[in-house]
């Protein structure tokens, strides 16, 4: 991470395009970081439901900013208070979600 990215965000995953490989499958997911926020190091694979996908290669994550998700694209978001607050979990803890029209729709990006 440079200087100026470190300026400006205060994670270093801030607006990273990641990708995740499963331990089971093999197979490899692209998970863009929508928020200046912590994101996992591992998920159960979202492909084959078996498997840990493992954040790989985060030392080569491209910054991406300005990414402007597209229907199926993969993607964290801030966890809403409510449901941070029914899991125990900080307020502001990343979900997994997956793009679709209503998403878009909902944060003007359709």
């Amino acid at each position: 991470m440079t200087q100026t990215n470190r300026q400006a965000y205060q994670h270093a995953e801030a607006f990273r395009m990641m990708t995740y490989e499963c331990q089971t499958c093999g197979k490899r997911l692209l998970v863009w970081n929508s928020r200046d926020g912590v994101t996992p190091f591992s998920m159960t694979c979202r492909l084959c439901g078996k498997g840990s996908m493992i954040h790989i290669n985060w030392s080569n994550d491209p910054l991406m900013p300005r990414y402007i998700p597209q229907v199926g694209d993969w993607i964290w978001v801030d966890m809403p208070a409510k449901k941070c607050k029914k899991l125990g979990v900080p307020v502001g803890s990343p979900r997994l979600i997956q793009v679709d029209e209503r998403y878009l729709r909902k944060t003007g990006k359709a």
